[in-house]
């Protein structure tokens, strides 16, 4: 019985460990292809945690369970020494590419997947100077 709890744990850390060790890789890629890195932070304890990288990572988010972070090649490695888990996260922006649109319909852009053009900014300032002049004013400098 032993011998089979000793096996299960050895086990389960080298599926750990291997797991991790991929996720430092993809870390790297990122690092390397991207000059930063969006990772989350597995923690049953963010308050303590923040406490701890706060200072060295950008923190966007954070839950009751993980923290959601970007960090550069020299924050990452200040992090990995910290020895907590981690995974990697594909940024939506590199999920597709945005383009850019001449959409001049406001509805139309809301959707916001794509970045106006320059003239259909303009006119996205101009409809909002229309529809809400009380609050909103275009002016030329």
């Amino acid at each position: 019985m032993k011998n089979l709890i000793t096996a299960f744990l050895f086990t389960v850390l080298t599926v750990v460990a291997v797991a991790q060790n991929s996720e430092k890789e993809k870390a790297i890629d990122y690092l390397n292809s991207m000059g930063e890195v969006y990772f989350k932070i597995i923690t049953d304890n963010p308050a303590i945690v923040l406490r701890e990288i706060g200072n060295v990572v950008s923190v966007d988010r954070v839950d009751n369970v993980s923290i959601d972070a970007y960090a550069n090649k020299e924050q990452f490695d200040v992090f990995l020494k910290t020895g907590l888990q981690f995974s990697v996260i594909t940024p939506a922006s590199m999920l597709h590419a945005p383009e850019m649109t001449d959409k001049n319909n406001l509805r139309e852009i809301y959707d916001w997947d794509s970045y106006p053009s320059y003239e259909a900014y303009v006119s996205l300032m101009q409809q909002f100077a229309a529809d809400y002049p009380d609050l909103c004013e275009v002016v030329s400098i």
